[in-house]
């Protein structure tokens, strides 16, 4: 989590890398599982060719 200063506010940071290409895709987040899902379904999008997605 993200704990924004003189704020009351966070946030969770989503990401995936490319590793090959160093291409990086993010997320900021409130609500956890839809947006966690919504970046899984950008990475397959954004990155078609990767044969094997890691979560970790």
């Amino acid at each position: 989590m993200v704990f924004t200063p003189d704020k009351n506010h966070q946030f969770t940071v989503f990401g995936a890398m490319e590793l090959t290409a160093g291409r990086w895709v993010h997320r900021l987040s409130r609500r956890y599982s839809d947006d966690f899902l919504h970046l899984r379904g950008e990475v397959a999008a954004i990155f078609p060719a990767t044969p094997k997605i890691v979560v970790i």
